[in-house]
């Protein structure tokens, strides 16, 4: 890792520039919402029933990817495959009224964004030679799975 990006140094000072130029280049300036947050869950068509504690079990062990970084919760798709079936049975319940009431937490609107290097062999103290990756709560990829399942 570089310890300066186009002529910036210090951790903060690179940290507001990477937040600068992937703002920019999503034409968002605020990037740490989710557009999970901006859907509602009235445009989705629950009209044969609400979710299942086995859909949302069958959706957590197909769709979501083990292995992958945590998002800002720090809680990983590991805790909850592995977990006791009462947590899934839990997150049913919690997803289940996030549709009732059409309400979606903002918690499930945050994450982390994290900057990897595209290409090694280039210049890695250009911001261009680098690209945005979100780390989402697994609770909210499971909403939105189970959304779209």
């Amino acid at each position: 890792m570089t310890n300066h990006i186009e002529g910036v140094t210090g951790d903060q000072a690179i940290a507001n520039k990477f937040a600068d130029y992937f703002a920019a280049c999503c034409g968002n300036a605020d990037m740490h919402r989710s557009t999970l947050c901006e859907k509602s869950c009235e445009q989705y068509d629950f009209s044969d029933g609400l979710l299942s504690v086995e859909d949302v079990d069958t959706i957590l062990r197909s769709n979501v990817k083990l292995g992958k970084a945590p998002g800002i919760d720090h809680l990983t798709a590991e805790h909850i495959l592995y977990s006791h079936p009462a947590v899934v049975l839990h997150l049913t319940k919690l997803l289940n009224a996030i549709i009732l009431h059409s309400y979606v937490p903002d918690s499930f609107g945050f994450s982390i964004t994290v900057p990897p290097v595209k290409d090694r062999c280039g210049d890695i103290s250009k911001l261009a030679n680098y690209r945005a990756i979100s780390l989402s709560p697994v609770p909210a990829k499971l909403f939105e799975s189970c959304l779209s399942n």
